[in-house]
């Protein structure tokens, strides 16, 4: 009828000893004053046992707003965690609440966040968002310099504009922040490690993650591409198989598996695979071209140029396209221009991928990739 009820107990993890219980009732508009009651009482109860006084210790963190922002900030999140073509929707959430409430931190932060994460699910260019995603970030520490997901939304902005170094200040700052639940500060660094080719760092990373949430397919499709360019290829499989129980329409999940199954020579599976990707996805270009698919191919690169504002949305797309028709003098030239439009083509696949090994003994592909600060 409306109504809410929370049960809350602290248990001392070594004995099982209850030390401080609550019930709460109230309207189901009261979301965010229950979480900061229960904080609160919790934080009165540690410091009476540990003999702190006062207000020592207390989140200066404003709490959020009961209502429609807060309704519109958990629907934003949720569409955030599903990734794929939820992001424009996310953003959308995100930005009216942040309307509703303008010292809504968290709200400006989860902006930022799908504002930074767009390029990979939406026709348009990481130039395009970076300016909007950097003012929420700015915006949502302004608000609470203690939340760490701005920080990994300055680090994707950085990243795609290949300024590697301060990526990973912002990166490591993020997982320091972060809240003990929270896997995305712990899945962009170790995306980061894997582009700079530190696959085992970003393992760690991908571990950490799924310990923390085991259920995830971003998560577990995540480790899987790990192992898969360790040369692990059994744990890959087995990696990715669970992430498909968990989400078999996660985009990562779909992507990195059709890869598994090209590998393996099921040359069919990973075909089938292109259905469940968006339409101008760099690995659905990859994957009809590897695949044979060409009279596809030829159907979409048409799509693109009868859309005159699409090509530098997608040069990339077309770049690894021609990597998967080994067509390599077209491969690096597709790839210098979408260095050119600033495509976020080096934070897509790995370099140490084997999708790669066509081009990577070239020296015009070496000085690509000194141009976009790899190695």
């Amino acid at each position: 009828a409306g109504r809410l009820t929370v049960l809350a107990r602290l248990v001392r993890a070594h004995d099982g000893a209850m030390l401080w219980a609550d019930q709460y009732d109230r309207s189901l508009d009261d979301l965010g004053a229950i979480r900061e009651m229960i904080a609160k009482s919790v934080g009165d109860s540690l410091r009476r046992r540990s003999g702190m006084s006062g207000a020592a210790g207390v989140s200066t963190r404003r709490s959020p707003p009961s209502g429609e922002p807060y309704r519109l900030y958990v629907l934003g999140q949720r569409a955030l965690n599903l990734r794929g073509r939820n992001i424009g929707p996310s953003i959308e959430l995100f930005r009216h609440a942040t309307e509703l409430d303008t010292l809504y931190a968290e709200a400006f932060s989860g902006l930022s966040m799908a504002l930074a994460l767009s390029p990979y699910f939406q026709p348009v260019s990481a130039p395009q968002v970076a300016g909007n995603a950097t003012t929420a970030a700015k915006r949502a520490l302004r608000l609470d310099p203690t939340l760490g997901l701005p920080h990994v939304a300055l680090g994707l902005v950085h990243m795609h504009a290949y300024q590697w170094d301060s990526a990973q200040t912002e990166f490591e700052t993020a997982v320091r922040l972060r809240d003990p639940g929270d896997v995305e500060p712990l899945v962009q660094y170790g995306r980061y490690l894997i582009f700079r080719a530190r696959t085992r760092e970003a393992l760690t990373q991908f571990l950490i993650a799924r310990n923390t949430e085991p259920a995830s397919a971003l998560v577990r499709s995540w480790v899987a591409y790990a192992y898969y360019l360790l040369g692990q290829q059994d744990s890959a499989i087995v990696e990715n198989a669970r992430a498909y129980q968990s989400d078999s329409n996660n985009v990562t999940t779909v992507g990195f598996g059709a890869l598994m199954l090209l590998k393996s020579g099921n040359v069919a599976g990973a075909h089938n695979s292109i259905k469940r990707l968006a339409r101008h996805q760099h690995l659905a270009f990859y994957l009809l071209a590897a695949t044979g698919d060409t009279a596809e191919l030829a159907k979409r690169m048409s799509e693109v140029q009868r859309q005159r504002a699409a090509p530098p949305l997608i040069a990339g797309s077309l770049a690894f396209a021609a990597l998967g028709a080994r067509d390599t003098a077209e491969a690096i030239r597709a790839f210098e221009h979408a260095t050119d439009v600033h495509d976020i083509w080096p934070s897509e696949e790995a370099i140490d991928d084997p999708i790669f090994d066509p081009v990577r003994a070239s020296p015009r592909f070496q000085q690509l990739l000194h141009r976009v600060g790899l190695r």
